[in-house]
């Protein structure tokens, strides 16, 4: 009984306790400032503007004196704050992406490196694939200009340079933020008004890898160079970077240049013909690994696969698998969840924390390592692993 009653003495003086304490934050001058300081920047931004104008010692007692008093009172302009915080935190953005070819290692998983971000960051991804045909790519992103209030930001991987500057003039003049992928929209991005544009360095990476097929095929022999769409700009650097190499070596001679137009099929048809026609071909440069593995069935069908030297452009997990087994030789990254990945926290930092476009860089360089039959293993396996989990 007694130690019921004590119990009850406590409580009561615990409330009293309480009570005058909320009753003098509440005429509190020093706390009312803090108050109103709270309602206008929300807790984060009045200690950020705290800890600028205080010492350390001094910003702990000020913070702590804040807090004890907004527990008291049921932290009445705090909770509002952050409640309004929340709600911006959950605004969604509508984003477009128009990929090159979707049939693709590279660009499958710059799509899906889209949509994880977006997933993360509240922006709904749609995907649509122009398939390498410039023409369906054209009627693609006229659509989009013709519904441009539906899309906040549309990133564009062009099949053709040139080809699409008016729907993305359109976009661009309704207030669409607009994201050049991989190769030019135009020739000279300075005169339009796009965001950003994200890109490799395609000179070295033609360059890169050639110089260890060379080497592979002791600086001679027949070499054929399967190269991508000759609309692209990526696959216009490489083959500069390709030709720049091989120019070095009196004794390699290119024996095809035929374009497999990023294509596993057609470049399979165009290997196929090729070993008909050639008794031997030491080597084969792709513009990227789908193309090397098409070349790879082709001699496989005929017995021959292990004749041929094979290396390509992009490094993504399953090629660098099939470079494992040894059906590659050599690859060099392409990363293209860097390129996406870049392009998109670019349009991230512009439309949600509204960096204004002049701060945002015109143009962002992506590149990655070369990886080959003679790189060690925990290191590939390292690659294959970066690559699932979007980082490279």
């Amino acid at each position: 009984m007694f130690e019921k009653d004590e119990e009850s003495r406590e409580k009561i003086e615990q409330n009293s306790v309480l009570k005058n304490a909320s009753e003098s934050f509440k005429h509190n001058s020093d706390f009312q400032e803090i108050n109103e300081i709270v309602d206008r920047k929300g807790f984060d931004g009045f200690a950020d503007m705290m800890a600028k104008k205080v010492d350390r010692r001094h910003f702990l007692k000020t913070m702590g004196f804040a807090t004890a008093g907004f527990s008291l009172l049921g932290f009445p302009a705090f909770a509002q704050k952050k409640k309004k915080e929340e709600e911006k935190v959950t605004d969604r953005f509508r984003a477009a992406y128009s990929a090159i070819i979707m049939a693709v290692f590279w660009v499958t998983k710059g799509a899906e490196t889209f949509q994880h971000l977006g997933g993360l960051t509240g922006f709904d991804f749609e995907i649509l694939d122009a398939g390498a045909d410039a023409g369906v790519q054209r009627s693609q992103i006229d659509l989009l200009a013709s519904k441009a209030q539906d899309y906040d930001v549309v990133f564009i991987h062009p099949s053709a340079i040139g080809a699409f500057e008016e729907p993305t003039r359109e976009l661009i003049s309704k207030g669409v933020v607009v994201v050049d992928i991989d190769t030019l929209l135009v020739p000279d991005l300075s005169t339009i008004d796009i965001l950003t544009f994200t890109e490799p360095d395609n000179i070295y990476m033609g360059s890169a890898v050639t110089e260890f097929l060379c080497k592979k095929i002791g600086y001679k022999g027949n070499v054929v160079h399967t190269q991508g769409q000759l609309t692209h700009t990526g696959a216009q650097g490489r083959a500069k970077g390709f030709r720049q190499t091989v120019s070095k070596y009196r004794d390699i001679k290119v024996i095809d240049e035929t374009p497999g137009e990023w294509s596993v099929d057609k470049t399979r048809q165009v290997w196929d013909d090729l070993l008909v026609k050639y008794r031997r071909i030491d080597a084969g440069f792709f513009h990227n690994d789908d193309m090397a593995l098409g070349a790879y069935a082709a001699l496989q069908a005929v017995g021959r696969e292990k004749e041929t030297v094979l290396c390509g452009v992009d490094a993504m997990a399953p090629a660098l698998r099939e470079l494992k087994k040894g059906h590659i030789q050599g690859t060099v990254f392409n990363p293209a969840c860097r390129v996406h990945g870049y392009a998109f926290w670019a349009a991230w930092y512009h439309l949600v924390n509204k960096v204004p476009k002049g701060q945002i860089p015109s143009f962002i360089r992506c590149d990655g390592p070369v990886v080959t039959v003679d790189s060690k293993p925990e290191e590939v396996d390292s690659y294959i692993w970066c690559n699932e989990h979007y980082l490279i």
